[in-house]
């Protein structure tokens, strides 16, 4: 991955073939490092993205079954399923943008 501004990587004008052991290496546009998304111009669009994603899917698993649980136990699988989402790599969370936050 060639990592840069997107003014930086745009203008590189011949793609960088790289190697490792006489096989040549395929660039990637973002790769996952411990649940964390990293795209080649470091911005935080796709792990945000798959934040949503998750988030979304376990709330609306969780608007199912609360018909049948108690308060105390939809917190509780709140605080184990959706709130790690959240907690986790928060440093994240520092330098998005406001158009990230409401989208």
């Amino acid at each position: 991955m060639v990592v840069g501004s997107r003014q930086r990587v745009a203008s590189l004008e011949e793609d960088i073939a790289l190697s490792l052991l006489d096989t040549e290496l395929e660039k990637a546009k973002s790769v996952e490092c411990l649940g964390v998304d990293i795209n080649e111009y470091l911005t935080w669009d796709s792990h945000m993205l798959g934040i949503r994603q998750k988030v979304i899917r376990n709330l609306s698993v969780l608007r199912r079954v609360k018909p049948f649980l108690k308060r105390e136990n939809l917190i509780d699988i709140y605080r184990s399923v959706i709130e790690p989402c959240f907690t986790y790599c928060c440093i994240v969370w520092y330098s998005i943008s406001e158009t990230q936050i409401v989208n």
